[in-house]
């Protein structure tokens, strides 16, 4: 794959068209183009949590705009797998809650749960899932 450049705009009009369609936000580049990472911008507004857990992937989150609750660690309860490697659940055991905000980096090894959530609020985040 070449080298590419996502212009603003671009990321713009993929965020609005994910949204319209009912998804979190656009993945720009995912595990098939083989370059073991993928990129994904996403935009959450008056969301609950929901958690999951990735066993092939590490995510990095830079946070873009607004403000969300990132819980992470702990053991996922009632889990449930969502494909190979990953993991959805109810909710998560014994985790700390961060309070995140525009210009926070997080890093999520492969393995640990994490949910991000923003009841009546708004945080717009960009993803680098590292395979």
């Amino acid at each position: 794959m070449p080298a590419k450049v996502w212009k603003a705009a671009e990321v713009e009009k993929e965020i609005k068209a994910a949204l319209a369609a009912g998804k979190s936000g656009p993945t720009l580049l995912g595990k098939e183009a083989g370059l073991g990472y993928g990129l994904i911008v996403t935009d959450f507004k008056d969301r609950k949590a929901k958690p999951e857990l990735h066993e092939n992937a590490d995510d990095v989150y830079y946070i873009l705009a607004g403000e969300g609750t990132l819980t992470i660690g702990g053991e996922l309860v009632g889990k449930e797998a969502k494909g190979p490697g990953e993991w959805t659940a109810q909710e998560i055991a014994r985790a700390e809650k961060v309070t995140v905000r525009a210009g926070d980096v997080v890093s999520i090894p492969r393995g640990v749960p994490h949910m991000m959530g923003c009841p009546g609020g708004a945080v717009k985040y960009f993803v680098v899932k590292v395979y």
